[in-house]
C-alpha cells in the first residue's frame, strides 16, 4: 500500500489571534508497509484516531503499539512519530490553544473499541 495523506486546513475559518481552542487541521493519514519512524513536534495538540490496521507510536525512546480503535492524545511540543510494519490508517485532529492534562506525560494512548469511536464521532 502506498502512503497517502489528505490534509484540510481549517485555521482560515478562525481569528488568528484567538486564545480559544481552534481546530487547526484535519488529516487522513494512511501509512504503508514498513513505514519508518519519523520524529516530529509542533505547537498544536493532536488527537489521533486509528480506524484501520496497527502502528507504533514513537515517544520518549519507546515504541507503543496502537491498533484499530485506539485514540492517541499528544500534547504540544511532545517529540513523537509513527511507524508501521503493515499498513495503518488514522485521522489526526490538530487543535491549537489547548493542552491535555495527562499525568506524568505528554502522550496518552486510549485503547478503545472501534464501535465506541463510531458512537462518539
Amino acid at each position: 500500500m502506498k502512503d497517502e495523506c489528505l490534509r484540510f486546513e481549517t485555521s482560515s475559518y478562525f481569528p488568528k489571534d484567538s486564545s480559544e481552542p481552534i481546530l487547526e487541521y484535519v488529516v487522513t493519514n494512511i501509512i504503508g508497509d514498513n513505514f519508518p519512524l519519523n520524529i516530529t513536534n509542533h505547537s498544536t495538540c493532536e488527537i489521533n484516531i486509528c480506524y484501520d490496521g496497527e502502528f507504533n507510536l514513537g515517544y520518549d525512546g519507546n515504541l507503543i503499539p496502537c491498533k484499530k480503535g485506539d485514540v492517541v492524545l499528544v500534547n504540544p511540543y511532545a517529540n513523537h512519530g509513527f511507524s508501521a510494519a503493515k499498513s495503518a490508517s488514522f485521522y489526526i485532529l490538530g487543535i491549537k490553544n489547548i493542552q491535555f492534562d495527562i499525568p506524568n506525560d505528554n502522550v496518552l494512548v486510549l485503547n478503545c473499541d472501534i464501535s465506541d469511536i463510531i458512537q462518539i464521532v
